[in-house]
């Protein structure tokens, strides 16, 4: 049997739906799934998968709905929202590229589930008219664009999916039959979930072969789109963590889950949460709430895990704490913000030392006996210093943005000193020359105690997350401290 070919025989299709729709409803098949999910950017992320396949499982399914005479199998490894795939790259075990069905073989099977479905709650699918069939293909088969999925609320999809088709009845049938027809389908809970999980996700389906063996091992990655971080105020100053909010695909989808969440470099996880969808009603104070089920998490550092086993399929978040490693950038600039400061008092002292004791020199103070050539240059030399310590071209865009307010605060020290060294260049002498240096000098010395309390706060939070216990069993009564109260 061609399991990808559209068939014409009723009997076929529902051969065909009841064994995708096992494999769905039913995921023993897979007996390990492994996420390693790598942050790209505050909104990308990259997926690296590795799925443990029970062949022996396979070959009973396709025994009991009396399929013979495959070898190779279509096998949907993934949903994934209708979207264009970014750098897919999708393997075997040994290393050989496997490609995936097309969106139209991938339509049609989705289209012989809702069939199915159709059939198991007293509907017969063989005497729908063509008009209706290709309604239910439609739903399968369509792109929904981007007025359509503002009509579909996300949070609510399988209701807003519903009343979305619905309400395109009068448009997609003539006869008042169809219609009713079609608003009896989407009035069963199972078919208008189903319904709302094709008509806003895909199916990747890809070749396993079936034919020898007991176990079988497929790999891929790709790049997904993640959930826009929670940046506090806090956070902004690098001195606290934030949540950055993960899809969870591979919850409920094994046997057994691992998914692994890998800090960006100048990062460490401080602590990682299941969440699950919260009931309607409180979508809009509090989207998802922490998972009542029993999980395990490890911490260590660089790295997030959580472990699950034997879940069912839900709308799983997993949320990560990150903070960014303040001292690799706070470090070496205390040196230059230090010596900003130092410098400037220094310069700021002499001045008015210089003015108030020495009348021969009251107006241009102790500039009088210095080249302010040499003055200059030594006064713009520690911006220049700044600025070695600020560019990092390979930085990790997320530790930039974290930590955009404490390079401005390092670029305003060094905005100071520029400020003495045209002083002195423009000929100011005198106490106008001491004020500014004087206040370039307070500036600085409030920027290097905000660095210093930022730094020693970064390492003691690095400390406690590095001492923190590793396995925690987290069961329903843990309070998660990314949620209020």
């Amino acid at each position: 049997m061609q399991l990808l070919s559209r068939a014409t025989d009723w009997n076929e299709s529902r051969q065909i739906g009841r064994l995708y729709l096992d494999l769905l409803r039913d995921s023993t098949w897979n007996l390990r799934r492994v996420d390693t999910i790598e942050l790209l950017d505050h909104n990308q992320i990259g997926r690296k998968v590795s799925i443990d396949i029970d062949l022996i499982d396979l070959k009973g399914r396709l025994a009991r709905e009396g399929i013979s005479g495959v070898q190779s199998l279509p096998l949907p490894i993934f949903t994934q929202v209708k979207t264009l795939m970014l750098d897919l790259d999708l393997r075997q075990a040994d290393g050989m590229a496997l490609s995936l069905a097309t969106s139209a073989q991938d339509s049609w099977i989705a289209y012989s589930m809702l069939l199915c479905v159709a059939e198991e709650h007293g509907f017969d699918p063989s005497a729908f008219s063509r008009t209706v069939l290709e309604a239910i293909y439609h739903c399968a088969r369509h792109m929904p664009d981007g007025e359509e999925l503002n009509a579909i609320d996300i949070i609510d999809s399988e209701h807003r999916v519903s009343e979305y088709w619905i309400s395109r009845a009068s448009e997609m049938f003539s006869a008042n039959e169809e219609r009713v027809l079609w608003e009896s389908l989407f009035a069963v809970p199972q078919f208008a979930a189903l319904a709302a999980d094709f008509t806003l996700k895909s199916m990747a389906i890809c070749p396993v072969d079936v034919g020898s063996g007991r176990t079988t091992i497929v790999k891929y990655r790709y790049v997904d789109v993640g959930i826009d971080p929670v940046v506090g105020e806090a956070a902004a100053w690098g001195v606290k963590d934030f949540a950055y909010f993960v899809p969870a695909e591979s919850i409920g989808l094994a046997q057994r889950e691992h998914t692994r969440i890998i800090a960006p470099e100048g990062m460490e996880v401080t602590d990682i949460a299941l969440l699950e969808r919260a009931s309607v009603g409180i979508e809009e104070v509090v989207p998802f709430l922490i998972s009542p089920k029993r999980y395990h998490r490890r911490l260590s550092g660089e790295r997030g895990v959580v472990y699950t086993r034997r879940y069912s399929r839900g709308s799983y978040v997993i949320s990560v704490s990150l903070q960014p490693r303040v001292e690799e950038l706070v470090a070496p600039s205390l040196f230059s913000v230090g010596l900003t400061s130092l410098l400037l008092a220094v310069f700021t002292a002499l001045q008015f030392l210089h003015s108030f004791y020495f009348d021969e020199t009251v107006e241009n103070g102790f500039l009088g006996t210095v080249d302010t050539d040499s003055l200059t240059t030594t006064l713009l030399l520690v911006p220049t210093l700044l600025s070695l310590f600020l560019v990092r071209p390979r930085e990790h865009s997320l530790v930039g943005r974290l930590l955009l307010r404490v390079r401005i605060l390092v670029l305003l020290s060094a905005f100071c000193m520029i400020i003495s060294a045209s002083a002195v260049a423009l000929g100011l002498s005198g106490v106008p020359l001491g004020l500014v240096f004087g206040v370039g000098f307070l500036i600085s010395t409030v920027i290097l105690v905000i660095l210093v309390v930022a730094y020693i706060r970064s390492r003691k939070r690095s400390e406690a997350v590095r001492t923190a216990h590793r396995g925690v069993l987290i069961d329903n009564v843990l309070i998660s401290p990314l949620l209020p109260n």
